[in-house]
């Protein structure tokens, strides 16, 4: 008819997604105390607040994490309604292809690691880019070090990025 409304069901919702294989979906909402994540109609913990971002579903739609605050200075990831351990900021997550491994960037007193199934990583000055191979077995991501820029894959193994040739003026 034309008219806007506002609904109180709106107002309530953060925002989610719908799992790869449209069976399911998960809304953050807005609850007494702060907010939870409703997978299909049912609510999981609540926590302070969310995290930038939407529930995350893995490939084979099975799992399902989202990044949170569950207190002052604790964020973190919940992934299969288990929260991970906290650190002052999570960032980029993904699951492997398979969906059966999960990774998150944590950061705690300025320094950053790759968090994979719940295990931290070793700390460098920041971390980017995670990636699983195809096979969800090994993992690579980028970590800014004290000489510069560093593709680390499992095992250790780093590889430093070549600079970006300046450009002379003319």
């Amino acid at each position: 008819d034309g008219k806007v409304t506002r609904s109180l069901v709106v107002r309530n919702q953060f925002g989610g997604s719908i799992s790869p294989d449209g069976a399911h979906a998960a809304i953050i909402k807005r609850v007494s105390g702060g907010a939870v994540v409703e997978l299909d109609g049912k609510a999981g913990p609540t926590f302070l607040n969310v995290t930038d971002g939407v529930p995350l579903f893995s490939p084979d739609s099975k799992r399902l994490a989202y990044g949170v605050v569950l207190k002052e200075g604790c964020a973190t990831y919940i992934v299969d309604n288990k929260p991970s351990e906290c650190f002052s900021r999570v960032g980029s997550a993904l699951f492997s292809p398979d969906g059966r491994r999960f990774a998150f960037v944590g950061n705690r007193s300025g320094r950053a690691m790759l968090v994979t199934d719940g295990v931290p990583g070793r700390e460098y000055a920041a971390v980017a880019t995670p990636v699983f191979s195809n096979d969800g077995r090994a993992q690579a991501y980028w970590t800014r070090q004290l000489d510069g820029w560093y593709l680390v894959t499992d095992g250790g193994r780093q590889w430093r990025a070549r600079r970006r040739p300046r450009h002379r003026r003319r």
